[in-house]
């Protein structure tokens, strides 16, 4: 962001920028006291800034910060557009898409420039591009595990390897379900599961993997965490992550255009999000645009639980679960995640 427009506008005033797609919610300035409060519920619906109960002017200013924030500039010349959505309650007052949703085939490392696709190649940002969620990912394998849990198919204190026999290996045999939930397991932050070839050789990585600390001593923030919770959920229910979440959350919720591994005939609607190469990644792959951007998530076939999930911007459960909430909240989706996008 420019220095005048963070000079000028709060951090309650914005709300928190994401990345990757992901909806961020928070404190948004509020209108009058009598307009429409949270009703209950369960779908968004098109409103006013008055029936949100919001201010128009703030509104507006999100829209022409943000054209700002994207136009031309040699401090952030790397994110090609942005879809904005902001609403109170269940009321959506705002959604707005801004710049491309793809403009850059690849990157040219000696003038450190985006190389664009010609004008008639390159797709504007549209109200329902569908962008990689990447890390809130793991909110959804989070939720399935708490369903599992009041199911009584899963043993909050119960070990990881009463599970799965392999996973005691290395001094790992008393993490608990709770220490992956909680990122209390020791594990490191992350390892490349995509340098190993086949699915077996990428489980044994995790199997020969040490804590760093003793478990439930520190907290460690872990995408081997939420792998491993995902493995878990496979084994006790007999069912894939990407299944589990269509059946348990995205069918019953409608969210129809909510899922892992979005089929070929979606990628004019999906926004690219990279140009996967050394040194920034730990792979060649090129532009990444309709497939996952998380390494290994990528490597374990797009279906992985701390990342590789993918939605339209809006139709994200936790936009709906904020409806029933009398708070003003801010919900924005979303920048395209790295450079070259």
């Amino acid at each position: 962001m420019t220095d005048e427009v963070a000079t000028r506008l709060t951090r309650r005033q914005l709300g928190a920028l994401t990345f990757a797609g992901a909806l961020a919610l928070a404190p948004f300035p509020a209108g009058p006291a009598e307009a429409t409060p949270a009703s209950g519920h369960r779908t968004l619906r098109y409103g006013s800034p008055e029936q949100a109960g919001l201010l128009a002017p703030h509104l507006r200013r999100l829209v022409t910060d943000a054209e700002t924030f994207l136009g031309p500039s040699p401090q952030h010349p790397w994110y090609a557009g942005a879809v904005l959505l902001a609403g109170r309650g269940a009321t959506v007052a705002l959604h707005q898409p801004i710049g491309m949703a793809v403009r850059y085939a690849g990157y040219d490392d000696r003038t450190d420039t985006g190389i664009e696709f010609p004008a008639d190649q390159q797709i504007p940002m549209s109200e329902d591009t569908v962008f990689d969620l990447a890390s809130v990912s793991k909110l959804f394998t989070s939720l399935l595990a708490v369903q599992q849990l009041e199911r009584g198919a899963l043993d909050l204190e119960a070990t990881v390897a009463s599970y799965l026999p392999d996973f005691g290996q290395a001094g790992k045999q008393d993490i608990t379900i709770r220490q992956l939930l909680t990122h209390t397991s020791g594990f490191r932050a992350w390892i490349p599961l995509y340098n190993a070839p086949t699915y077996e050789e990428k489980l044994r990585l995790i199997w020969n993997e040490a804590p760093l600390n003793p478990p439930g001593t520190a907290y460690l923030y872990s995408d081997l965490n939420l792998i491993s919770l995902q493995l878990v959920l496979e084994k006790v229910t007999g069912r894939t992550l990407d299944v589990l979440l269509h059946k348990e959350i995205t069918a019953p919720l409608g969210l129809a255009r909510t899922r892992y591994n979005p089929p070929a005939s979606w990628k004019p609607r999906i926004a690219a999000t990279e140009v996967a190469r050394p040194p920034w990644s730990g792979l060649n792959r090129g532009l990444v645009w309709g497939e996952v951007h998380d390494e290994n998530a990528y490597s374990l076939g797009g279906v992985a639980g701390h990342a590789g999930c993918s939605p339209a911007p809006g139709t994200s459960p936790y936009s709906a679960a904020r409806c029933s909430t009398a708070a003003p909240t801010a919900v924005r989706a979303s920048w395209s995640r790295s450079r070259w996008t």
